[in-house]
């Protein structure tokens, strides 16, 4: 009985002392799994300490910030060094975390700029991920506030971001939700642009393809913007959301854009709505693009990248089109106080092959399109005059600069009606537009190299296409 309770102490001492460092093997995979994410969306590695302990480890990550392909030969060394943002971790292993045996790993990282950065953190911002046992986590972003400046005078704000990401063992399940309580861009005494009561929310998953694919939402209280000579615009209950997903060999992906209000010159918009779509895109393609463009990444010779990618498109472009891809916009809506403007477009290549692509008459014979919207007269009658009234003043100027006198407001504003009322009249005789109980609308629709609008045959000013 001795026998057996000391080889059981044996065995248990043997499993901790084993433990601490098997786990800490797991967690500096994980760790390096995260790093090599970074890497692969643009973000480098300038340097990198990792020094495991055998509860815990501390690690040090400096990352330059990713830089456009067009703009790297200006951006010398001590630029990259500027905008480099270094990660603080101090990680504990299991099984003895803030709440023991929770999970594989507990994470605490701090995010640290350089006295020179123009990147400025007025307090510490703070991530904090928890690693189960299978590998999965969530991390918690807490960022008070943080400036980038710009120029001298110019700075970007973000005003306290907050979010959780959780995420599956491999880094493809990833679900992300935040807050931010306002985004603004300054100039000087001067707030150009700002966002209040921002919301993000993603989801992001690998199709049948292995192919990155979700959703993706960012809403805002209010968006303003101040222009130095056209005054404020104010919007209210702001949304743009992206998708993608699979259905079969092929993608579809889409972004909507809404809001509830626009506040313009005194005038006074919305809702209005617009949905965009691209259909029939061929998945396998997609990948290879998507792994194309990390093997790009990771080439540090701008002039190899260009051709790298030029050649990835033109490897790519036989198999897009053979897809017969489709761009629609699915819905155009904009309420006015004139009435409702409405509309929808389609455009689709079929059967269109990739030596037809130099050929203008081939292209138009292989596209299939359609059109249509409607909108209120009153409604037209007002953009058009501003474009009148617009054009008429400056023309105005160039006469004042020649020696020429003012003419009068009334005057300009009465020439401007007629010129607007008179190109609306002659839109509709040519049966571009069609007029009903005050309602402007007109359909279109292009088949087999033919143009029809409102049923009337527009010739196309293209050699060989009638």
């Amino acid at each position: 009985m001795k026998k057996v309770l000391l080889g059981a102490l044996v065995l248990v001492a043997a499993t901790s002392l084993g433990l601490p460092g098997y786990l800490g093997s797991q967690v500096e995979q994980r760790y390096q799994a995260q790093i090599d994410e970074l890497k692969k969306a643009g973000f480098t590695v300038l340097d990198h300490r990792y020094e495991r302990g055998w509860f815990g480890a501390v690690a040090e990550t400096r990352m330059g910030m990713p830089i456009p392909t067009e703009m790297e030969e200006l951006v010398t060394e001590e630029v990259m060094n500027q905008l480099a943002i270094t990660w603080q971790s101090d990680l504990s292993h299991g099984p003895w975390l803030s709440t023991p045996f929770s999970g594989l790993a507990e994470i605490d990282t701090k995010v640290v700029t350089g006295d020179d950065s123009p990147f400025v953190l007025d307090e510490s911002a703070n991530i904090h991920t928890l690693i189960a046992w299978d590998g999965s986590g969530e991390a918690q972003v807490d960022l008070p506030k943080l400036v980038f400046k710009v120029e001298e005078d110019e700075a970007l704000i973000f005003n306290s971001l907050q979010g959780t990401t959780q995420f599956d063992s491999a880094l493809n399940e990833i679900d992300s939700e935040g807050s931010m309580s306002s985004l603004q861009f300054v100039d000087g005494d001067k707030q150009g642009f700002t966002m209040q009561g921002i919301r993000i929310e993603s989801s992001t998953r690998p199709g049948n393809s292995g192919l990155n694919l979700g959703n993706s939402a960012i809403t805002a209280d209010s968006l303003s913007l101040q222009l130095p000579t056209a005054g404020d615009i104010v919007l209210t209950k702001v949304g743009i959301d992206v998708s993608g997903s699979e259905q079969g060999e092929q993608v579809k992906a889409g972004v909507g854009y809404n809001f509830q209000q626009l506040d313009f010159g005194g005038q006074q918009l919305g809702p209005g709505e617009l949905q965009i779509t691209i259909d029939n895109l061929p998945a396998s393609e997609l990948l290879k693009m998507q792994q194309g463009m990390e093997e790009i990444r990771a080439n540090p010779s701008v002039f190899e990248q260009q051709e790298m990618m030029m050649a990835l498109l033109l490897s790519s472009g036989p198999e897009f089109l053979a897809s017969d891809p489709k761009l629609s916009i699915d819905k155009l809506h904009l309420k006015t106080p004139e009435g409702e403007v409405n509309g929808d477009f389609s455009l689709q290549s079929v059967g269109l092959a990739w030596n037809d692509v130099s050929n203008p008459a081939a292209i138009v014979e292989r596209l299939q399109g359609a059109a249509k919207f409607s909108l209120p007269r009153a409604y037209l009658d007002k953009i058009l005059l501003n474009m009148m009234t617009d054009q008429l003043r400056m023309q105005e100027l160039i006469t004042m600069e020649q020696g020429g006198e003012a003419q009068d407001p009334a005057a300009i504003e009465e020439q401007a009606k007629m010129m607007a009322n008179m190109q609306i009249e002659m839109m509709v005789g040519q049966g571009f537009l069609q007029q009903t109980d005050g309602l402007i609308s007109s359909t279109a629709k292009l088949d087999g190299g033919k143009l029809t609008v409102n049923g009337n045959a527009i010739p196309l000013p293209i050699p060989g296409v009638q």
